[in-house]
């Protein structure tokens, strides 16, 4: 049977999927499901051989990737990457990955740090080990620590250590900020089964800047610090024919910072997994808690979540389908439970003669919107915020995705969603800048494609882009939602002395609005030009150098804040 062709779209971050709500609520928004089944039939038609589900949902959060959508999709203003696989022996079945942050999307405007060439791109440079330590500086007085350190690969054992640091300080400035992350996990692995188990610490400063047009040091200048503890633990039996499988976890959070603000996140979750001859049957079951206090005030919320579903697979005629149910059950401080009930189709079809696959499904419910999910996402929010969670009335999508050639890959996708309670970020009435959130029910529909394609070893080209056509309800806009976004890069291994990466990111204009204030405020679209040098020294060794907003621009991701000009970082890195 063909390898299945990897996907490029992330269906859950391919639509406007920000967390699902529980404010006001009602009953089963049954009626909200019916309304909105037009949708799903006009998705559907456009390919009839995609008819069922995708990715499961468990409504468990393990801590260290928040499972909280908040669009717009930012353009990063670093883009680190410190999560290599675990090493594992090759006939290890148990497939467990190190998985941090994946890519760590920070919105603050602070350089663009790309990863070591090799890590993202193994096709193209894999001169680095596992183990791995690397620091640099820059023109912002920009300092970068990591290191990575991780067992020899054996059938029983996979553990490892990662910490980073990355900050600016420059005199007489006063955007300077702080990030640091530290994961220490391990696996031990069995016939079948596994045991995983992670620790995380991050800490996280920013400086309210956006009023202070100077940028002059101000040591007075209100900071935001944030801390955030994790802990995970799972097992797993994996399902083998005429034996079922099993899992079972617990989370655990505790997240402040220094405006009195704090959370703690706590959860367990089972699930089940079972195999027949074209049949498979499986799901999470999850009980979560999340409290948190601002203002002098606290909130407790309750979730449990099932996620049941079916897949038929048949290999022959290249069908691929799952179908399944997300419920739901909110209780919020002493409010009656609020229930949700939700469809889940998948499906896929592969095109006789052809490389490629047309699928489509459907999908929705209730996620968690949180104090520690905002702090990281929208990092520039004060002491106060108001906090709902998202509910997802209904999504659709269809696309066509495969390779036109041995050397390309291609996705191209439709859909749209419709969103109750979505948060939205507008410009606070106080005299820092800080951003507030106000909800509103916002619908969208999107266009997406991702391309990519290398010619002959040593050139790699991607380009991705995605059109929204954002409708709110209550607001005059779906204020700092971009309506276009796009990327393009291009990698090259010159005779595997130098590896050049060159990137473009983008995204078309944007509105904001301040409360109490103008509803009209502008944010230009942009084009941010990166590149990125390395040098391989006796092949564990390198040297780079990397640029970012290369044209010099002075734009913002969020209201108020601008962007650093021109910046240069450079450095050493080592493997072994």
């Amino acid at each position: 049977m063909e390898a299945p062709t990897a996907f490029f779209i992330d269906k859950k971050k391919a639509i406007v999927d920000i967390t699902r709500t529980n404010r006001g609520g009602s009953l089963l928004y049954i009626c909200t499901f019916m309304r909105k089944t037009a949708l799903v039939v006009f998705t559907l038609a456009l390919f009839p051989a995609a008819a069922l589900a995708q990715t499961t949902r468990t409504g468990f959060d393990d801590g260290t990737v928040v499972d909280t959508d908040f669009k717009p999709r930012l353009i990063a203003a670093n883009k680190l990457l410190i999560d290599p696989l675990i090493p594992k022996n090759l006939n290890q079945t148990i497939n467990i990955a190190y998985n941090p942050l994946n890519y760590m999307w920070n919105t603050r405007k602070v350089p663009h740090l790309m990863p070591p060439a090799g890590h993202y791109e193994p096709g193209l440079d894999t001169s680095y080990n596992p183990n791995y330590v690397r620091i640099g500086g820059g023109n912002y007085t920009s300092k970068l620590g990591e290191l990575y350190l991780a067992n020899r690969a054996n059938k029983k054992w996979a553990y490892n250590l990662a910490v980073m640091h990355l900050s600016a300080d420059e005199k007489e400035e006063i955007r300077d900020f702080s990030t640091n992350k530290a994961f220490l996990s391990g696996s031990r692995f069995f016939d079948r089964s596994s045991i995983d188990m992670r620790f995380s610490y991050m800490r996280d400063m920013n400086r309210f800047f956006a009023k202070d047009t100077l940028y002059k040091e101000d040591k007075a200048l209100l900071r935001k610090i944030g801390h955030n503890a994790g802990f995970n633990l799972n097992y797993d039996l994996k399902a083998m024919e005429r034996k079922p499988g099993f899992k079972a976890g617990f989370m655990f959070n505790n997240f402040f910072n220094n405006l009195s603000q704090s959370e703690t996140e706590f959860g367990a979750l089972a699930g089940w997994d079972f195999v027949f001859p074209q049949i498979k049957t499986f799901g999470d079951v999850s009980v979560s808690n999340i409290k948190y206090r601002q203002n002098f005030t606290t909130v407790n919320n309750w979730f449990v979540d099932v996620t049941p579903r079916v897949k038929y697979f048949n290999s022959e005629n290249g069908v691929e389908g799952t179908a399944g149910l997300n419920l739901t059950w909110s209780i919020r401080d002493t409010m009656k439970p609020v229930f949700y009930l939700n469809p889940y189709a998948y499906g896929e079809k592969k095109l006789e003669g052809l490389k490629m696959k047309v699928y489509g499904g459907i999908d929705g419910g209730l996620r968690k919107n949180s104090i520690r999910r905002f702090s990281e996402l929208v990092p520039f929010t004060y002491d106060t915020v108001q906090v709902y969670n998202t509910y997802e009335q209904l999504k659709g999508f269809a696309g066509i995705k495969g390779r036109i050639t041995e050397n390309s890959q291609f996705n191209v996708e439709f859909g749209g969603n419709t969103m109750s309670d979505m948060p939205l970020a507008v410009v606070s009435a106080d005299t820092i800048g800080a951003l507030q959130l106000v909800y509103d029910e916002v619908s969208n529909l999107y266009f997406a494609g991702d391309v990519r394609f290398s010619i002959g070893e040593n050139l790699r080209v991607s380009a991705s882009g995605r059109i929204n056509n954002y409708t709110t309800k209550n607001e005059l806009k779906a204020w700092h939602m971009p309506t276009e976004t796009y990327s393009v890069s291009a990698a090259y291994n010159l005779q595997n002395k130098f590896i050049f990466t060159l990137g473009v990111d983008g995204q078309g204009k944007r509105y904001a609005r301040q409360i109490g204030g103008n509803n009209n405020l502008v944010m230009k679209g942009f084009a941010d030009l990166n590149l990125r040098v390395d040098y391989r020294l006796k092949g564990v060794v390198r040297f780079w150098v990397q640029g970012s907003n290369l044209i010099n621009q002075r734009y913002q991701v969020w209201y108020g804040y601008n962007s650093y000009r021109l910046n240069i970082m450079g450095g050493i890195s080592a493997s072994f």
